[in-house]
């Protein structure tokens, strides 16, 4: 029998993750399992036919993923597999860099970096993803983690470490799911996984984390950012590759624009290894909504890598300039 499939969504309750849940219970025609320390407290309109868990866990601690796995083998559960997992529960912990931060550096990497690695590998060590249609993991990261000179501010070094760090822990992820798949012969037990594991940027999004970010980080570059990003949803996009302007880049966006953004993503590309996306820079998202004209490629992907410039010239940028073109 063909086992039922499950989306599961951390970080849950509230803010995009809160949009995401609504979205996939609607769109995707899947159940969903959120996880987050408190339920969702306005109501949720669950159609008929879906089911929607909530599994009460504080991703802080260590060993939580091993709850995921639990829950997963239980009984109302236990004919599921995961056919789509989205890491969206993130923690900021604004702080200075001194000896008062060592419970906040155990805290953010255990919420943004440990529990999402070990929950994706602990699913796939259980052969708990879908193998029939192949399952998509998501882990939603920050421009904050690039490794930019110009995205570095004072206080925001945790969240942005933690953030650099599950990036490079998920792209290898990404590899060796993909490498392993390859291998014929291999005696690996991840090796019936299709897994497509897809980075996203999901763009200044205005949750209740953003406006604590911007009302506690005390750093000139930071405020200049956004200082000059619009809040105003209603404005007209003014979102074109001829004419670059700061909406261009800097449009704060709603947690629901967001979260179709995201799951937009998963209709682009192949199944493996999986790719990565930034709503600034998704043309095609963008395009298929009608706020942008395409320049000729050619001149796209070379002012898009001037902006970001190759792993050896990232030192040599401005702050200015990247203040101008990231989020």
């Amino acid at each position: 029998m063909q086992a039922k499939k499950i989306a599961i969504v951390t970080g849950g309750s509230r803010g995009i993750g809160k949009k995401l849940v609504e979205k996939i219970l609607r769109e995707k025609g899947l159940d969903v399992m959120y996880v987050s320390r408190n339920p969702i407290v306005d109501a949720v309109d669950v159609p008929e036919e879906r089911k929607l868990i909530h599994l009460p866990l504080d991703l802080s601690d260590a060993g939580a993923y091993k709850a995921v796995i639990l829950r997963l083998a239980q009984s109302d559960l236990s004919d599921y597999k995961a056919s789509l997992l989205i890491h969206n529960a993130a923690v900021t912990n604004i702080h200075v860099l001194d000896t008062h931060c060592e419970e906040m550096l155990t805290h953010s990497l255990n919420i943004n970096t440990v529990n999402p690695t070990l929950i994706t590998a602990a699913i796939a060590e259980k052969g708990l993803f879908d193998n029939d249609e192949g399952a998509r993991v998501v882990y939603i990261t920050s421009s904050a983690g690039r490794l930019i000179p110009g995205l570095t501010f004072n206080m925001f070094g945790i969240y942005s470490a933690t953030k650099a760090a599950a990036k490079q822990l998920f792209m290898t992820l990404r590899r060796e799911f993909n490498n392993i798949l390859q291998a014929e012969g291999s005696d690996d037990h991840r090796k019936v996984n299709k897994v497509r594991i897809d980075l996203v940027y999901p763009g200044i999004v205005l949750t209740d984390m953003q406006k604590e970010m911007q009302s506690k980080i005390n750093d000139e570059k930071y405020k200049a950012l956004i200082h000059l990003s619009t809040h105003d949803e209603q404005a007209d996009w003014k979102f074109t590759y001829q004419n670059p302007t700061a909406l261009e880049y800097k449009r704060v966006i709603s947690p629901e624009e967001s979260a179709k953004f995201i799951l937009w993503t998963g209709a682009q590309g192949a199944l493996e290894p999986g790719e990565e996306f930034d709503y600034y820079a998704a043309t095609a998202y963008h395009q298929s909504l009608g706020r942008l004209q395409l320049e000729p490629l050619g001149h796209m992907f070379g002012r898009y890598m001037n902006l970001f410039g190759s792993y050896a010239g990232f030192g040599s940028q401005s702050s200015e300039d990247v203040l101008q073109h990231t989020h």
